[in-house]
């Protein structure tokens, strides 16, 4: 009877979530969701910026829905911004620290928000900032990239490919997603240029130009005399105006809301405004001095409207709770009555959207910057900034797009002339330099001015923010940060932490599955046999044959310089093959996926004085006879145990750059001996690289039996295998809910004669009482080559599991 009450009770949780969240699934309203690139908090009309008329569509958007004003990004640089947004997933576990290219993506993450309205049937496409998303390129999820990176600077461009995201919505029968975003107002400001000032743009104009006299001085900004805002850009050859740099970034905010008008439009004119929902962020503050790569206030406070048809209330606000971008993706899931991923670190605050409460809601936003100027920070609900610094050392200086600004130059004029203006001289020496740690009473100091952590009032209040951010940064496995959060105040600590994120970005030069760009679908399903980029290593791979090499240079700037070296010579055929031979006769065909190029030509040394077009072909050729194009023919083979076999063999053009080749077993089947191959025969002297090489196979899955649901009372535990060894990997996915936020469910394997911990839910860290949840893993034989697999409830609380599904592929 006992057993039946906790089934009945636990039934009626995911009969409650189903009500509770069927708005998106049964009413499949469209949704759109829009980033601003660059756009400070303080430059909409709706959040009290007295430019006229600067932003009437973002308005709009907030004006019919909920305003939340406690929302913070979590990094503060485009790239890593917008991997917390799409992936809800801290930096240490989403791996996407920088801007740079190898290295800084990632092929293993399953759940983004395009995938999760994929999941759900809608037609997902992309306008804009493509390559600044992530986890990796191409960018999965997204049925259709309807243009590229920069084209969100056009309002005519963002109408027009619209009205074509509604029309294929509409003749696919799907409700659409469209993932908006605009890359105004980053820099490339209306009629601004960085070298030369104000210039006469000819083309692509805002519906109103600002003059410097409408535009108000940036609140962030310390007061600076009259007389020093004034000075040259870096070619300059006439004094400018701090404020036209200002102005012309607003003029850009208003090309910005015409772009969002214009989709508006393309709604507004399809009938189906009032059908789809409007959600809109900015990826961090404007590209000025304190705004943009710094954790102040300007840099992380964002503005977020959420605008939903039947559901939030016109003109309603929310700024009781912080929110942070990484609890996007649960509230999206959670929107569309989705499980939420389990090992997300965000949080759904749909509650708050349908203007409930949420119970013990985390406090606090923690932030995180990993890239030059490595950093934490922790904003609070009760209106406090706490950084800790880990770069400073009082000799570097702080790094960033900002520092290429007239602004920028300004204030350092400024900090030779103290006497003139203290204030502003501060401020540029604290910007510049910074200290261990700081403290900010954001609601009386919102703008950074005053550092609070030598102030002996508020001892109490750092020792409570440091122990949070701490306890944070511990739960959430943030370990590379620990040294410089626990002692700030020592070089030794801060030198530390720093090292620990430049090892960890090292770390993941060599490994695929953090690559930059993949040329192939990572989620594709296949068994992967092997996936190199040559960083040291060539896999399984033998690079030792004649003509081929291991080289460090020669590689792609996503996947990293290394790569192999074919030395090729006329008439000489080089052969890239597998060391190893593998049982193959389940492997329903085989793709090979590389990278083909030849050397890149050396950079002609810079001349003196104007080059005309003959003397540049002239050189032109001469690098091209240092550096011949290397001819001959291209062979994909593999050898059944006899003999090579080719799969395909062309003209070696035909295999340059990205490439993905998939081939079906021969009829015969591959035989138990199979070995794979590139073969390149060379017509004349030359050199080749392959980098990003990954061979993978299709072979299906065996299922392996296991309950339909199960709910697990404390302590106890749930078998799924036991001693398997034929298998290459094992997968699994199951769901899981429970009542009480004390919960903790474990996946467990047998290894080491101990029980080791896979997927660990715990409930007294991330997970939401009676949310549902939906969890997966992924086990190799290579790493645990006898497999026993367990669910185990360790807390009090009884724990409802269903969807259970396992499956394995045999060995090879």
């Amino acid at each position: 009877m006992e057993n039946l009450m906790t089934y009945l009770r636990l039934a009626l949780i995911f009969s409650a979530c189903l009500v509770y969240g069927d708005t998106l699934d049964k009413t499949k309203l469209n949704v759109v969701f829009i980033t601003l690139d660059d756009l400070s908090y303080e430059s909409l009309g709706v959040n009290g910026c007295k430019v006229p008329e600067i932003s009437p569509h973002m308005d709009r958007i907030a004006k019919s829905g909920m305003r939340f004003e406690g929302f913070h990004v979590q990094a503060s640089n485009c790239i890593p911004s917008r991997a917390l947004m799409m992936t809800g997933l801290y930096q240490q576990h989403n791996k996407i620290f920088s801007l740079g290219k190898a290295g800084a993506g990632n092929q293993v993450i399953r759940n983004t928000i395009p995938t999760a309205f994929r999941d759900a049937g809608y037609h997902t496409g992309i306008m804009g900032k493509n390559s600044h998303h992530n986890p990796f390129d191409p960018y999965t999820g997204f049925d259709m990239e309807y243009e590229g990176y920069g084209s969100t600077k056009y309002p005519d461009k963002v109408y027009e490919k619209t009205k074509a995201a509604i029309a294929n919505s509409a003749k696919l029968k799907q409700p659409l997603f469209f993932n908006l975003n605009i890359y105004d107002p980053h820099v490339g400001w209306y009629g601004w240029s960085r070298i030369s000032g104000t210039h006469k743009e000819t083309e692509n104009h805002p519906s109103r130009i600002f003059t410097p006299d409408e535009i108000p001085y940036p609140s962030w900004f310390p007061p600076l005399a009259e007389n020093a805002k004034t000075g040259r850009t870096k070619r300059g050859t006439k004094d400018i105006h701090l404020m036209e740099e200002v102005t012309a970034y607003y003029n850009t905010v208003k090309r910005a809301d015409d772009s969002i008008g214009q989709m508006l439009r393309a709604f507004d004119e399809a009938g189906i405004t009032d059908k789809t929902v409007f959600v809109l962020i900015s990826d961090h503050g404007a590209e000025l001095p304190g705004g943009k790569t710094t954790l102040y206030n300007e840099g992380t406070h964002s503005p977020l409207f959420v605008s939903w048809p039947g559901v939030t209330k016109a003109g309603s606000i929310h700024d009781s709770e912080v929110i942070g971008s990484i609890d996007l993706l649960p509230t999206f899931y959670d929107m569309l009555n989705l499980p939420i991923p389990a090992e997300l670190d965000g949080r759904s605050f749909l509650p708050m959207i349908l203007g409930q409460q949420i119970p013990s809601w985390r406090p606090f936003v923690y932030i995180q910057q990993n890239d030059r100027n490595k950093a934490r920070a922790i904003q609070t609900k009760d209106g406090f900034l706490y950084i800790i610094n880990a770069w400073h050392d009082g000799e570097t200086k702080f790094g960033s797009v900002s520092t290429g600004t007239l602004s920028w130059s300004l204030f350092k004029a400024a900090q030779q002339s103290p006497e003139n203006d203290p204030l502003a001289t501060a401020w540029i020496n604290k910007l510049e330099f910074r200290t261990p740690h700081e403290l900010y009473d954001i609601k009386n100091d919102p703008s950074c001015f005053k550092n609070l952590v030598n102030d002996p009032a508020y001892k109490d209040k750092l020792s409570e923010i440091r122990k949070t951010m701490i306890q944070e940064a511990s739960i959430s496995g943030d370990d590379i940060a620990l040294a410089a959060l626990r002692n700030p105040e020592s070089a030794e600590a801060r030198t530390e932490t720093v090292k620990a994120i430049d090892a960890s970005k090292a770390s993941r030069m060599s490994d695929p599955n953090y690559a930059r760009r993949a040329h192939y679908d990572p989620l594709d399903g296949k068994l992967v046999l092997d996936n190199t980029l040559f960083e040291g290593e060539s896999g399984i791979w033998n690079s030792s044959a004649p003509g081929l090499s291991l080289s460090k240079t020669g590689g792609s700037k996503e996947l990293g310089p290394g790569a192999i070296k074919f030395s090729g010579q006329e008439g000489q055929s080089l052969r890239f093959e597998t060391k190893q031979s593998f049982d193959a006769t389940t492997f329903k065909s085989i793709e090979f996926a590389f990278t083909l190029t030849p050397p890149q030509a050396p950079k002609a040394k810079k001349a003196k004085g104007k080059k005309n077009t003959k003397d540049k072909l002239a050189a032109r050729n001469e690098r091209r006879k240092q550096n011949p194009m290397p001819q001959g023919s291209v062979s994909i083979e593999y050898h059944d145990g006899t003999q090579w076999h080719s799969f395909t063999k062309g003209n070696l053009n035909k295999f340059l750059n990205e490439q993905k080749l998939q081939f079906p077993a021969p009829n015969a089947g591959f035989s138990k001996a199979t070995k794979f191959a590139i073969s390149i025969k060379s017509s004349n002297s030359g050199i080749l690289y392959l980098d990003g090489m990954r061979l993978a196979a299709d072979v299906n899955w065996e299922s392996i039996s296991a309950p339909a649901r199960q709910v697990l009372k404390a302590g106890e535990s749930l078998d799924l295998i036991t001693d398997l060894s034929d298998y290459s990997e094992v997968e699994l996915s199951y769901n899981f809910i429970s009542d009480k936020s004390a919960s903790q469910l474990l996946l467990e394997s047998y290894k080491d004669g101990k029980w080791q911990v896979i997927n660990n839910h715990d409930y007294r860290d991330v997970l939401q009482a009676d949310k549902k949840y939906a969890a997966f893993a992924k086990i190799s034989s290579s790493e645990t080559p006898v497999l026993k697999l367990r669910l185990r409830n360790s807390a009090s609380s009884p724990v409802r599991i269903n969807a259970l599904s396992v499956q394995k592929r045999p060995s090879f």
